[in-house]
């Protein structure tokens, strides 16, 4: 007759319950149950002082101009709730770069009038931009307008955070121009 051969992971299997059993047989036995006794809580309780409920304060009274008629309505505190705004999310950032580049360079030859659509309503490669990164930089110019409109308008209101808003301007355009990314996006 041909013995059997183990495998490994029987033998692995063997040697995990060989070792893990005698552990198990072996009775844990609580020492303690973790509870006073009744003669040392009251010890504890006597030493502690005595518990004195606040006086109560006039912040904590509820506004109640008059008597409620009827004992059933309950009559609660006025709490203001202040929603955030959620951002707004503009369709151009929905788009991909390359069907971005379509719409604009789309908007800006319908844009281009008389003349001037006869001399720019087309582009020469390797000599001339085209007509996408002209229409990338006609709406970084309509943006950077609508800005510059906003901050003018913030002027009346609030003199310091138009001139505020006027340097983080300056600074974002002189951050574009050291890394070099101005009009190539």
């Amino acid at each position: 007759m041909v013995a059997p051969t183990m495998t490994p992971v029987g033998f692995s299997l063997l040697c995990i319950v060989a070792t893990t059993y005698p552990l198990a047989a072996q009775s844990v036995e609580p020492t303690s149950t973790g509870k006073l006794s009744s003669r040392l809580a009251s010890e504890i309780r006597s030493s502690l002082p005595k518990y004195e409920a606040p006086p109560p304060c006039a912040a904590d009274k509820p506004e109640t101009a008059s008597p409620s008629p009827d004992a059933d309505i309950l009559v609660l505190p006025k709490v203001v709730v202040k929603e955030r705004a959620q951002r707004r999310i503009i369709a151009n950032e929905l788009m991909t770069s390359k069907a971005l580049d379509k719409k604009l360079a789309r908007e800006f030859k319908n844009s281009l009038e008389g003349l001037d659509a006869i001399l720019n309503g087309f582009s020469i490669p390797l000599i001339s931009p085209s007509m996408a990164a002209r229409g990338r930089d006609a709406y970084k110019a309509r943006r950077m307008n609508d800005l510059n409109t906003f901050i003018e308008s913030t002027n009346a209101i609030d003199p310091k955070a138009s001139s505020e808003m006027k340097k983080a301007v300056n600074e974002m355009n002189d951050a574009e121009i050291w890394q070099g990314t101005a009009g190539r996006r």
